[in-house]
């Protein structure tokens, strides 16, 4: 697989078993669900806020660090098109 260089604006990155998402998510539409989750669509990107993107912990079950990473590079793969 050929390498790629994104550029972004910024990033999040949760770590552990609960979501600790910053209350200016609210701010601008991110939905965060009563657990804490940030609601994602099929593609991890935010419902109300399409170009935000998120995976592994801070979206809910499984709590996996494979599972977070292949969510990630899908998040990535979806960024860059």
């Amino acid at each position: 697989q050929e390498a790629r260089i994104v550029k972004f604006d910024a990033y999040l990155a949760a770590v552990g078993r609960r979501p600790r998402v910053p209350d200016g998510l609210h701010s601008i539409g991110v939905e965060i669900d009563e657990y804490g989750n940030v609601q994602v669509d099929n593609d991890l990107s935010s419902a109300t806020c399409p170009r935000l993107f998120a995976a592994g912990d801070v979206i809910g079950r499984p709590f996996l660090a494979s599972t977070g990473v292949a969510q990630g590079l899908r998040a990535i793969d979806r960024i860059d098109k």
